[in-house]
């Protein structure tokens, strides 16, 4: 199956929307140690409905369109994985390393160590085995939902296991169709916790599918969008009132529709937006950039996040809805226009650099 320009350009922006969740997701995860949300209503109400239910779709839907991508054009096993190390396991390596080498400066500075949460030992008392652990469950594996020093790149390191993978998961879709996609969604479904390793298998088979039968999964979200936007406000609605008694029976259905859901909206906002555009402002806009800036700050956004936001509520004082909540809304449009800014800056000084950690 060829993919056309429109089809190109909506799935590069739909990834970098989804990666934008993403920061939306950690907006409200990275600091939710410090105090309890449910002594704040409006700030527990906006970002329980954000983070929790809206962003949860985005690493699902991300790993569904590289399963997508991955399989669209048959190549040799050996290319795959050369074009694997380039684009994942450099920068996977060279992010993690860079955010253990900010860490242990930022301990150095005692105005800086204090917004540390004090949960993990100094990386300044690292042994040898903990800097390999580093890199890959930061030592507690944890059935599969470990994360490395650098938490959300738990994404890219098992995207590398399934590229790995890879000609098991073509026989797998080969053989089974649309039926073992379901069994393995079914299989997540029923997996309790967070299920990170079924999840990325799952997801990433079904983008499979839909590459491997020539099915264009663009148009065939588009025609049911009302109908899935429709059941999945009230079955968020539900899951919200059962997760508020301590019953989460409907999680994993929510979580399925919301991938269906998100990636609906942004394929009909994208390519009805597409189509209006001129020949000329279309090659005029850089879509490609965005898969690089995409990267950048998804690589960037957590610490900087995690730190920001302690400082924010560290000046801010004594903790109130309102405060919270501006916090909530506020730092991760900082954490974007910086992450943005530097990645441009980086982009007219150092390219060769930059295409070395956003995996060329």
């Amino acid at each position: 199956m060829r993919v056309n320009g429109l089809q190109s350009r909506s799935i590069d922006v739909m990834r970098f929307a989804m990666i934008l969740l993403v920061v939306v997701l950690h907006a409200y995860t990275s600091t939710r140690s410090d105090f309890s949300a449910g002594d704040f209503p409006v700030y527990r109400l906006v970002s329980f409905v954000c983070s929790l239910e809206i962003a949860q779709t985005a690493v699902p839907a991300l790993f569904f369109i590289s399963g997508f991508l991955f399989f669209l054009h048959p190549k040799p096993y050996k290319t795959k994985l050369r074009k694997t190390s380039k684009r994942l396991i450099v920068p996977y390596l060279l992010w993690n390393a860079l955010i253990l080498a900010l860490y242990f400066g930022v301990e150095q500075i005692p105005a800086l160590s204090k917004y540390f949460s004090g949960v993990n030992p100094p990386v300044s008392e690292y042994s040898f085995v903990n800097f390999l652990q580093a890199f890959w469950d930061s030592g507690e594996w944890r059935g599969g939902n470990g994360t490395p020093i650098l938490h959300q790149f738990w994404y890219i390191r098992n995207l590398i296991l399934l590229a790995l993978l890879s000609p098991a998961i073509r026989l797998f879709v080969r053989g089974f169709g649309w039926w073992g996609a379901a069994a393995l969604w079914g299989v997540w479904l029923a997996t309790p916790g967070q299920a990170f390793l079924i999840e990325s298998l799952a997801f990433f088979t079904a983008g499979a599918c839909f590459s491997l039968r020539h099915t264009d999964f663009l148009s065939m979200f588009s025609r049911f969008a009302t109908t899935t936007l429709l059941l999945y406000i009230a079955l968020m609605t539900v899951h919200m009132i059962f997760r508020d008694n301590g019953l989460v029976p409907l999680d994993r259905v929510v979580f399925t529709l919301g991938i269906i859901v998100g990636t609906n909206l942004s394929v009909r906002f994208v390519t009805a937006r597409e189509r209006r555009e001129t020949p000329h402002s279309i090659r005029a806009r850089n879509y490609p950039g965005l898969r690089g800036m995409g990267f950048f700050l998804f690589a960037l956004h957590d610490p900087m996040l995690t730190l920001l936001k302690r400082i924010a509520m560290k000046l801010s004082g004594t903790p109130s809805d309102f405060s919270l909540t501006v916090i909530y809304i506020l730092i991760p449009l900082v954490v974007i226009a910086i992450a943005v800014g530097l990645y441009r800056l980086l982009n007219r000084h150092t390219p060769s650099l930059l295409k070395t950690l956003t995996g060329r």
